[in-house]
């Protein structure tokens, strides 16, 4: 078979006749066989049954292929890890390996159920493939271990009402009112109903108002900007920005500035009440780097000092609707230490006839648009990123239909518009579908009737109590649909191991083990390492979680099953959404920079400094300036926002200019960046030829970023600390040629071809050695390669460095079927160099054309 490595670590099968290679050392020899240039469809594990459990999780975790007795077993068709983990125990032949299978099988299928399917549809696929007898018995133990699941979710997210030190209270919130009216004593009240059943209308404003007003000079302490000023006026007196100004009888405001900020001491000292919004939000602050100076020693004391708060404060309103066991057992210590009765007040709540059903992101697209079509109001909560013009978040906002739509995104909350949401049902009333970010997970509440519809894209940003709550944003929500694209990174739950990280990141080069064992014994510092396992641990199955809280808080899953030509139409039905949607938002982010008001250097330097760029508008204006200036042009037009990409082309610019010396800026980080681009330009090979035939050349580089240094005059760096910096894209695989071939493509543009006169391999007498299909000779590296400068690249290179002026990228009539550059040098004037000049910019627009495609 030409090509292929065939293994088998069974020597009765590792025959001469059937050129399969025996060997004791499998994953080695596939390692290996990557690193030679083979793909995995070329690799096969033959096996027989006494080996086929090891051979397999071999074969799965290495992707290659596998037969057992000869049956090529087709592993590729087993696409999730359920359908793995079910088939590894039907190989399985001891005891210890049925175990080893059965734990793969219950934690696999936490990613199926609830997500993809319900327990009676993973009952129906365990039934596909086990016997009776034993898919009985398994699917006994899926259904008891996902039970056991969702009861520690049930646990991570709730308030065991059979606590003796609680005392549980069931009313209307709007018969609770002002907690504090003619009470002195020492208590502790959590209002924990869900959202929109008044907690904050009906108990906490008139709660503060009353203290305000009884002279307790209450503290009201949330943990995000936006809600403070939803919540009161900016203008009002008592608000944070203010309150330290003027002599108030009371402060509302955000968490770090009011524990923190010296200016709020005597408010701090002479509060009776405390009252603390969304506490999970504010204890997860207190676990982030961000308030004072970003130090471990201001994070310790801002948890000090919030402890310290409401230990001293007679009277302490906390409100969360989905307050965890964490925060519950936290201030119950400070609670019992300070004499404070807990009472916990929850609403009668009415059982909710509201469906959650759980889809694709195309699906939910489509579902949008449908509603959209029968003219029904829509709210949507979507968690993705924003960077970018492809971001998750934008891609999938202009992917829907309805003509009256609006964002309301962190850009939105800072611009003129944000004050209408003081008003949020006659803001409801101007736009069909408001789709919003998690800048409005709190404080946005739609009462509108006609907002029936919820829709919620989560791609793991936002906590999963976050999702829940973003369902009843519209309050009148009575179907929800759920799509949830999960690709997060594993976060450590182990309390001493977030510990120990932290301390890292915080003193690096600073510490000694005397000081690492004094802050590791810490008592605050080890609460919030707890409180961030326990959010890791809430966090380490996503999908499961959040579904499972929908189920706690009494709503109805179901799932959108079709069949496949259903399905397949959907999945068209959201390509093409997506597509359209990018397209209009190309269309319109060209024509905004295109258009825009020519600025002057001095304008763009003065937004800058202000941070006057806010509107879109202000943003397209800086980008064109940006643009002109970066590429000597006098225009902006659509063959060179082509090109740039927004921004890819200045990146590769830099780049190229960097390894000839130039320094962007006058930092010594920008000095290394600049030297780090130079020295791997200098490695790699000359800039007019650079050719690529052994692995061991990108080896060299590999080894250069792990243990390379870099030094300007007298500084030192680590080459791995700016590397991937500069090129944040590179990634060392099994190949270090792919990696340094994807860093000149990406990062360089530069044009790559194949090289086929890479160097053969010879045998002990100098001759060539063949292949094994007999056809052809072996060669060192299958993925040589010849890198060269772009005509497009030099093109804008030149531009930029002033050697050239573009004078226009003008647009033709629709007649013609291309655009034209027009390019003037300075030194030209005679009419055969103009020729020349036009010429030119015809080859570079047919480049341009060529290479953005």
């Amino acid at each position: 078979m030409s090509n292929h490595l065939q293994l088998s670590r069974v020597a009765k099968i590792a025959t001469s006749k059937s050129r399969i290679q025996e060997t004791k050392h499998l994953h080695i020899e596939i390692s290996n066989a990557y690193e030679s240039g083979l793909k995995a469809s070329q690799i096969e594990i033959h096996t027989n049954k006494a080996n086929a459990f090891e051979d397999a999780k071999l074969a799965l975790q290495k992707k290659v292929k596998l037969f057992i007795d000869r049956e090529n077993q087709k592993l590729s068709a087993k696409k999730n890890s359920f359908d793995k983990a079910l088939y590894l125990y039907t190989l399985a032949m001891t005891s210890e390996q049925e175990k080893e299978a059965i734990e793969k099988i219950k934690f696999a299928s936490l990613l199926q159920v609830p997500r993809r399917m319900s327990a009676e549809m993973l009952a129906d696929e365990i039934r596909k493939v086990l016997s009776e007898d034993k898919a009985k018995a398994m699917i006994k133990v899926c259904s008891l271990f996902i039970e056991h699941m969702k009861n520690k979710v049930r646990k991570f997210h709730s308030i065991d009402e059979n606590d003796p030190d609680i005392t549980v209270i069931e009313q209307d919130y709007s018969d609770l009112g002002d907690i504090c009216e003619n009470n002195n004593r020492n208590e502790l009240h959590l209002i924990t109903g869900p959202t929109g059943s008044g907690k904050t209308v009906n108990t906490l404003l008139p709660t503060f108002e009353g203290a305000c007003y009884d002279d307790k000079m209450p503290l009201f302490i949330n943990g995000s900007r936006a809600l403070a000023a939803a919540m009161l006026n900016p203008d009002d007196p008592r608000y944070y920005k203010w309150a330290h100004i003027e002599a108030t009888k009371g402060v509302l405001g955000v968490v770090y500035k009011m524990m923190l900020d010296e200016a709020y001491g005597d408010h701090r000292k002479n509060s009776n009440v405390l009252i603390i919004d969304e506490i999970e939000d504010v204890l997860d602050l207190c676990t982030q780097t961000i308030a004072g100076d970003g130090s471990l020693d201001a994070l310790k004391l801002l948890n000090e000092r919030l402890d310290a708060q409401i230990h001293k404060t007679p009277l302490v309103v906390v409100s969360d609707a989905m307050m965890s066991q964490n925060t519950f057992e936290r201030l119950k210590i400070i609670a019992k230490a300070s004499g404070k009765k807990i009472f916990v007040h929850r609403p009668k709540v009415k059982p909710k006839n509201t469906n959650v059903t759980v889809m694709t992101e195309a699906q939910c697209t489509s579902k949008i648009n449908e509603a959209s079509k029968k003219l029904q109001n829509v709210f949507v909560y979507n968690d993705g990123s924003q960077d970018g013009k492809e971001s998750k978040f934008n891609a999938r906002y202009n992917s829907l239909k309805a003509d009256n739509k609006v964002q309301v995104n962190a850009a939105f909350m800072h611009s003129i518009l944000a004050h209408e949401l003081s008003n949020p049902a006659s803001f409801a009333d101007k736009h069909q579908v408001i789709f919003a970010s998690p800048t409005a997970k709190c404080g946005l509440s739609i009462p509108n009737q006609s907002y029936k519809t919820s829709a919620i894209y989560g791609y793991g940003t936002s906590a999963p109590n976050d999702l829940l709550q973003a369902a009843h944003r519209a309050r009148c929500t009575e179907e929800v649909f759920l799509a949830l694209n999960i690709k997060g990174n594993y976060c450590s739950a182990n309390e001493d191991r977030v510990l120990i990280d932290m301390i890292l990141k915080d003193q690096k080069e600073d510490l000694s083990k005397a000081s690492f064992n004094e802050m590791m014994k810490d008592e605050t510092l080890k609460m919030i390492a707890e409180r961030i396992a326990f959010k890791n641990e809430a966090r380490k199955y996503y999908e499961f979680t959040t579904i499972t809280m929908f189920e706690q808080n009494g709503y109805k899953i179901e799932y959108l099953n079709e069949d496949r030509i259903s399905k397949n139409s959907h999945q068209k039905q959201g390509s093409k959404a997506n597509e359209e949607g990018a397209v209009i938002e190309k269309e319109e982010r060209y024509a905004g920079i295109i258009n825009a008001e020519l600025i002057a250097e001095e304008v763009a330097m003065q937004r800058r400094a202000d941070g006057d760029i806010n509107t879109q508008q202000r943003k397209f204006e800086l980008e064109n300036y940006d643009l002109r200036k970066f590429y000597n042009t006098e225009k902006v037009d659509t063959l060179l926002l082509d090109f740039d990409y927004s921004g890819r082309g200045r990146k590769q610019v830099r780049n190229h200019m960097m390894s000839r010396g130039h320094v962007y800026g006058t930092s010594l980080k920008d000095q290394f960046n600049a030297l780090t681009v130079k020295t791997f330009f200098e490695m790699v090979s000359t800039r007019d030829d650079f050719k690529f035939t052994s692995e061991g050349q990108g080896a060299k580089i590999k080894a250069w970023v792990e243990a390379g240094t870099l030094k300007t005059g007298e500084h030192t760096e680590l080459v791995k600390d700016y590397f991937f910096r500069v090129f944040p894209n590179a990634r060392f695989g099994n190949s270090t040629l792919t990696t340094l071939k994807d860093i000149l493509d990406t990062e360089f543009g530069m044009t790559l071809k194949s090289c086929k006169d890479q160097a053969y391999k010879l045998d002990a007498k100098g001759n060539k050695i063949e292949n094994k299909s007999g056809k052809g000779y072996q060669r060192y590296c299958h993925r040589a390669f010849t890198a060269t400068m772009h005509e497009v690249i030099e093109f804008f290179l030149a531009a930029h460095a002033g050697e050239l002026t573009v004078l226009s990228f003008t647009e033709r009539t629709q007649k013609d079927a291309c655009e034209v550059i027009e390019v003037t040098q300075t030194s030209k004037t005679s009419d055969e160099e103009l020729k020349e000049a036009k010429a030119k910019s015809d080859s570079i627009e047919k480049a341009i054309q060529n290479l953005v495609a």
